[in-house]
């Protein structure tokens, strides 16, 4: 349940949003220590600003509309093609967030404002991450990068969680073999 009040929100339902959306990329990319980040610009004092995601909170159609719905999505996509980061424009994005199913649909603008404003609260250590492109690999393409991959899980909630590297993966029947058990 997003917070009610002003200041920061309550990081527990934003993680439990962004793990039962654990299927899309944008959400994997938040959850992955080594995803790449995109040169957006400098601040005021010339220090470099990065960016993964951008998040943004929409409407997909008219407000008063019974079939329009609230959806939060990243105004940075991951091309998959160029392996590497694209900053789409606010109305871009809400269309390619629409057409690819990138996005996350909320009860209310209110909790889509809260969830693209917070959901860095959400991962530990978000906001300590540092650029890949500081590294040496560049600001757009990042050949290594990979998504997880998906596993068998009979437990729905266990494989998302697997999925975005919240809980290890189950080891291999190989690996059981070699442990013994």
């Amino acid at each position: 349940m997003p917070n009610q009040k002003e200041g920061p929100a309550d990081p527990k339902w934003i993680k439990e949003k962004l793990v039962f959306n654990a299927d899309k990329e944008f959400v994997q990319r938040l959850f992955k220590k080594d995803a790449p980040q995109l040169f957006v610009g400098k601040d005021q004092s010339g220090h470099d600003i990065w960016a993964s995601h951008q998040m943004s909170a929409e409407y997909t159609g008219p407000p008063n509309d019974v079939n329009t719905k609230v959806i939060v999505y990243p105004n940075i996509i991951f091309d998959k093609k160029k392996k590497g980061l694209m900053w789409l424009g606010p109305e871009e994005a809400k269309q390619y967030a629409m057409k690819s199913g990138e996005n996350i649909e909320v009860g209310s603008i209110e909790e889509g404002i809260e969830l693209s404003k917070y959901y860095k609260t959400a991962i530990p250590g978000f906001d300590q991450r540092k650029p890949l492109a500081a590294h040496g690999q560049g600001s757009q393409s990042h050949p290594s990068y990979q998504l997880f991959e998906p596993q068998e899980e009979k437990d729905e909630k266990k494989r998302k969680e697997r999925l975005l590297g919240l809980i290890p993966p189950e080891p291999t029947k190989t690996e059981k073999k070699k442990s013994g058990k």
